[in-house]
């Protein structure tokens, strides 16, 4: 018996064909021929935006399973490129395309989030004369890192949450 294993990227052509031969002495002989699907598996990661808005995002393949290298990335069905990482990017949704040597190919869908916008409430409008003074408190969506005001004004302190 003799086998032959051939792959493919083609879902059509997976197939199983079987030979027997046989002599005129009556010795047989027996050839199996196999055409397997090839499975490419692309495994990308990516960082989530930092702030509102920005395009910060790097998109980098962690391994290809499959196939045979070297191999080419596409995002979201760009050009082939040989690099396999993709950057400044803003959130979204992306399809990283990886192709092998015989063109057969695996993709991964990343989905790329970002925060709410950074939104500052110093409450209800307030009108002062000269010589009156009140008290700023902010409020905020996102935890405040660090404060710095400024004024014309003499303020009580210049990184605090209250001056």
């Amino acid at each position: 018996m003799t086998e032959f294993i051939t792959l493919t990227c083609d879902p059509q052509a997976v197939q199983a064909d079987t030979l027997q031969l046989l002599t005129a002495e009556g010795c047989d002989s027996l050839l199996i021929q196999k055409v397997v699907l090839k499975k490419l598996r692309v495994h990308a990661q990516a960082n989530n935006v930092q702030c509102f808005g920005d395009d910060n995002v790097l998109i980098s393949i962690d391994s290809v399973d499959g196939g045979i290298g070297p191999y080419l990335f596409s995002l979201d069905d760009g050009p082939l490129q040989s690099f396999s990482g993709f950057k400044n990017l803003s959130a979204g949704t992306y399809v990283v395309r990886s192709e092998d040597v015989d063109g057969c190919e695996g993709r991964d869908t990343l989905g790329i989030s970002e925060p709410e916008p950074f939104e500052i409430n110093l409450g209800e409008d307030q009108y002062l004369s000269y010589g009156d003074s009140t008290q700023l408190i902010a409020n905020s969506n996102h935890p405040i890192a660090n404060y710095e005001w400024e004024s014309g004004w003499p303020l009580s302190c210049t990184d605090c949450a209250q001056p």
